[in-house]
């Protein structure tokens, strides 16, 4: 029981500890906040998504951090590709380039924009798909990710039977 709350406390206090560095960069605060603004819908409440940051950084050795997520469920937009990619562009520095524009023949829409931060590249990806727009934005160190890729075997969290 004192190993369970003591991990317990650790982890809320790594919580508080890198809660500055969870929202540095308010881009994505304020690409939210005009989706609601704009379709007047708000985001669906996910428990526990520090938990889900934390996996992935542990899974991927790194390659992934610093994790937001905000899903729109039942969403009634965005009436054109060139409206959403407005809409989140229009939030961003000068230093966020699109990488990705892809439509759909049924209307779904994917984005993503990325730009360098620190030493890593901050990814934000918006996919409208079957009325429900998700956006996430995270930090991706290439080196470790590309590790990652390569051996995920190597993993702690993989337990297959493969050979080294």
């Amino acid at each position: 029981m004192k190993l369970l709350a003591a991990g317990l406390a650790l982890a809320i206090a790594g919580t508080v500890a890198m809660h500055p560095l969870l929202g540095s960069g308010n881009s994505f605060d304020a690409i939210v906040s005009a989706v609601e603004g704009q379709y007047h819908q708000q985001p669906q409440h996910i428990p526990m998504l520090w938990l889900a940051d934390a996996m992935a950084g542990a899974y991927t050795g790194g390659g992934v951090r610093h994790m937001k997520l905000a899903e729109f469920d039942n969403f009634s937009g965005p009436a054109s590709t060139e409206e959403l990619d407005r809409l989140i562009a229009g939030r961003l520095d000068a230093q966020w380039q699109r990488m990705v524009l892809e439509r759909g023949s049924d209307g779904d829409i994917s984005l993503i924009y990325v730009r360098p931060e620190h030493g890593s590249m901050r990814m934000l990806v918006a996919n409208y798909d079957h009325h429900e727009l998700d956006i996430v934005r995270m930090d991706l160190n290439g080196e470790r990710l590309a590790s990652f890729l390569d051996n995920p075997h190597h993993s702690p969290y993989q337990h297959s039977a493969q050979p080294d």
